[in-house]
């Protein structure tokens, strides 16, 4: 399955700086945001049935700045792979460690596919 997320908000990311408070808002939204994002494109009454599941993330960098590097991509996905867990019914640690793709279109959002 292939879902479209927004690009995490820069207190999500490993050197975003902020009040506590201010990030674990932001960390709820994001899981919201993606358990509803994976609801949307799950089949209807999809459950995991405890396999280890591929996690490739494909980010599209913002418009202007520079490229993410990868492990901080993957530090900033924390929660939208939590939502994603939450939606399909698993603990996060059925997922393997996530590949990063960068790609060369710039419009500031990210694509998770998760495949058994």
């Amino acid at each position: 399955m292939l879902i479209e997320l927004p690009y995490p908000d820069k207190i999500l990311w490993p050197n975003g700086r902020g009040h506590w408070a201010i990030k674990a808002r932001e960390t709820k939204k994001h899981r919201e945001w993606a358990k509803i994002a994976t609801l949307g494109v799950a089949a209807p009454g999809y459950r995991h049935d405890g396999s280890t599941l591929a996690i490739t993330i494909r980010i599209f960098p913002k418009r202007y700045g520079p490229v993410p590097d990868r492990d901080g991509v993957v530090a900033s996905c924390k929660a939208f792979l939590d939502g994603i867990a939450d939606a399909i019914g698993a603990n996060d640690n059925c997922f393997s460690a996530p590949l990063v793709e960068i790609a060369k279109e710039r419009d500031g959002r990210f694509e998770i596919e998760v495949r058994s």
